[in-house]
C-alpha cells in the first residue's frame, strides 16, 4: 500500500483562485449527487452562525459522512478543529493520523466549512484510490510523488498541480450546488460576489468568522 505523510493544505488564498476548466481528465465520480441537498441545507448559513458549537459539530460530521458516501470513500477520516488566525489555510489532511483538520479561524462560516469539507474529503478520495491501476490513478500517484507544498515551495506550482485542481474543482460543484440549493430554498444566501479578474465566486472577508 502506498504510503504518504505529507499534509495536504488548503490555503486560504485558494478562494480567490480561478477554477473554471481547471480539472484535467477529472474522475467520473465528480459530479455531486443531489442526495447531498438535504445536509447542505442543514448548512444554512444563518442557523449555523446561531447554532452551539455541540450543533455545528453534529451538522458537520453529517455532511462529512454525505460527502464520503457520495465520493464512495471506504474509510472516512475523523474531524479535528484547530484555532489558528495566523495560517493562512483552512484546513488540511493528515494522512498518516487519518484526519482532516478544520482551521475554525479561517474556516468560521457555514460556506467555508462547506467548501474546505469538500475539498479535503476530495484529497482522501484521492488517497483511497491512489493505488488504482487507471488513469486517475496513476495521475495521482505521479503527483503526490512529487508534491509541491504551497507553504515552502512555489505558489503557483502547488495550485496547478493535478490534485490540487481536482479537489479544488470537486468542491467548486458542491458549494455551487450549495448555493442553487440556498436559493431554492429562499434561505439567505451568503455573501458571496464574483471576482472582476477571474469571475470566480468567493467569500468575502465579511464570512471569515470564528464559530
Amino acid at each position: 500500500m502506498y504510503k504518504k505523510l505529507i499534509l495536504i493544505i488548503t490555503l486560504a488564498l485558494t478562494l480567490s483562485l480561478p477554477v473554471e476548466a481547471a480539472v484535467t481528465n477529472p474522475h467520473p465520480l465528480y459530479n455531486p449527487s443531489r442526495s447531498l441537498g438535504s445536509y447542505l441545507i442543514e448548512m444554512e448559513p444563518v442557523s449555523f452562525e446561531q447554532s452551539t458549537n455541540d450543533n455545528k459539530t453534529d451538522k458537520i460530521l453529517l455532511l462529512e459522512q454525505a460527502i464520503s458516501e457520495n465520493l464512495g470513500i471506504v474509510t472516512m477520516p475523523s474531524i479535528s478543529y484547530i484555532y489558528e488566525v495566523d495560517e493562512p489555510f483552512f484546513g488540511f489532511t493528515d494522512f498518516q493520523n487519518s484526519k482532516i483538520i478544520i482551521n475554525s479561524a479561517k474556516a468560521s462560516t457555514a460556506p467555508a466549512v462547506v467548501e474546505t469539507l469538500a475539498h479535503e474529503l476530495r484529497h482522501w478520495y484521492q488517497n483511497e484510490h491512489i493505488n488504482d491501476q487507471t488513469e486517475y490513478g496513476q495521475q495521482v500517484r505521479d503527483n503526490y510523488n512529487d508534491y509541491v507544498n504551497a507553504l515552502t515551495e512555489d505558489f503557483n506550482s502547488y495550485n496547478s498541480q493535478f490534485v490540487e485542481t481536482d479537489a479544488r474543482g470537486y468542491a467548486y460543484t458542491v458549494v455551487r450546488l450549495y448555493n442553487e440549493l440556498l436559493a431554492s430554498n429562499t434561505a439567505v444566501v451568503p455573501n458571496l460576489h464574483k471576482d472582476p479578474v477571474t469571475s470566480q465566486t468567493r467569500l468575502t472577508s465579511n464570512y471569515l468568522r470564528r464559530y
